[in-house]
């Protein structure tokens, strides 16, 4: 999976864009249409325009930025037609002008500062489940993907697989070529797994050196192929500083399935185990 998607995130925008754009800004058009009728019917002594927010900020927020600029000139445009048309005077014509463009620029403002909250709402699900140093998902967001996925396969009858990795001999690189190098190997590994892996499944870091994979929808040898596609995979990125020290990877890979449901800790420390048990082989 991409390491761009995360459940919080993903919940948060599916929530802000529960309906397409086109049919949003169809509905906001149409709530600019009855406003206007409104508008019209209470004269030019009734201020209406903040009513116009309504619709513009709906658009904004569940379509996006561009949509809300084209919901704010047709609301200023209808506002001042209508305005106008309702019987209000000016001395000179182009105060109609004129106080249209400042109800432009005031709806304008509105979108500019309700997409930009949005954005930040985004950006703050996504980190709170990104691990900052590899960019793939942290351990939170696994566990988050995990139980989602368990959901799913009760209800639709598919085992998945879980992968524990866990990177051999990292302590001596940490301890040879200091922890910058590690942290550009431990980036490395991430990026290698995350190539190696479909991109329905889910890369997490869990913490130091160890990393875990979500494998969705897994069926007969898809194991073996996951830890063979994984460990080629990290033997490729190998740098020629590196070539020194016996870099490999230690994995448990566990396939869960929904007939032989049990509690989400037992398959998840039963993972673990195999990882530690595969290490240990190594030593």
């Amino acid at each position: 999976m991409s390491t761009s998607s995360h459940p919080a995130r993903d919940r948060f925008v599916e929530t802000a864009a529960a309906l397409p754009a086109s049919l949003t800004v169809l509905i906001a058009l149409v709530a600019v249409g009855v406003l206007s009728i409104v508008d019209f019917l209470t004269g030019s002594e009734f201020a209406f325009s903040l009513f116009y927010l309504a619709p513009i900020l709906y658009v904004a927020w569940f379509a996006g930025r561009v949509p809300g600029v084209f919901a704010a000139v047709i609301s200023a445009v209808t506002w001042g037609v209508i305005d106008v048309a309702a019987g209000a005077r000016y001395s000179v014509p182009i105060f109609a002008v004129w106080n249209a463009g400042v109800r432009l620029g005031f709806f304008l403002l509105a979108v500019w500062l309700l997409s930009a909250l949005r954005r930040a709402q985004v950006d703050l699900a996504t980190l709170a489940h990104t691990d900052a140093l590899t960019g793939v998902d942290n351990a939170r967001s696994f566990y988050l993907y995990v139980e989602r996925e368990i959901e799913r396969s009760r209800r639709y009858r598919r085992p998945f697989a879980l992968a524990y990795i866990d990177l051999d001999h990292f302590k001596s690189v940490n301890d040879t070529l200091g922890h910058a190098a590690g942290d550009d190997l431990l980036r490395s590994v991430a990026n290698s797994v995350t190539r190696s892996v479909r991109d329905s499944d889910v890369v997490a870091r869990l913490g130091g050196d160890e990393f875990a994979v979500l494998a969705m929808r897994s069926k007969g040898s898809g194991e073996r192929s996951l830890v063979a596609r994984i460990e080629s995979g990290v033997q490729a990125f190998r740098m020629k500083k590196l070539r020194r020290f016996r870099l490999s990877v230690s994995m448990g890979v566990v396939r869960i399935d929904p007939r032989k449901y049990s509690q989400l800790d037992d398959f998840l420390a039963h993972a673990d185990f195999l990882m530690y048990q595969e290490k240990r082989k190594k030593e």
